[in-house]
């Protein structure tokens, strides 16, 4: 906003607010110059913070993603390898269960089982997140 050459405080502080309540936008034909200026400076987007956060979240989730799939994935083992037989039916909850307490809980369980039918595979209230 062009404020002129104007030199009474009161129309400069007034001008200087209604720029303040402005939102900031981005046109549409501004956006392939950003995402050039990325792709040439791939480095520059690290230093934007919302990225950095955005990047830090998507690998806490990913850790912890790989570590529940990970927990589902011994546990079958563990059970058609104690049990042998298991049914589809179980191992689709397992795979569809992310509380890693809840899997370790089942894993605890399947270590000192020495039937399938002895493991508590239902979810419980506090453990279901």
């Amino acid at each position: 906003m062009d404020i002129g050459l104007a030199t009474d405080p009161d129309v400069i502080w007034q001008q200087l607010l209604d720029i303040t309540k402005m939102k900031p936008m981005i046109r549409e034909e501004t956006w392939p110059v950003i995402d050039q200026f990325f792709r040439e400076m791939p480095e520059a987007i690290r230093k934007i913070p919302t990225f950095q956060e955005a990047l830090a979240e998507s690998q806490r989730q990913g850790k912890q993603q790989g570590k529940q799939i990970g927990e589902q994935n011994a546990l079958i083992h563990l059970l058609r390898h104690k049990f042998s037989r298991v049914p589809s039916r179980l191992v689709q909850h397992i795979e569809a269960t992310n509380n890693l307490e809840q899997l370790d809980n089942w894993l605890v369980q399947v270590i000192s089982a020495k039937e399938l039918a002895e493991i508590d595979f239902k979810v419980s209230p506090t453990n279901n997140k």
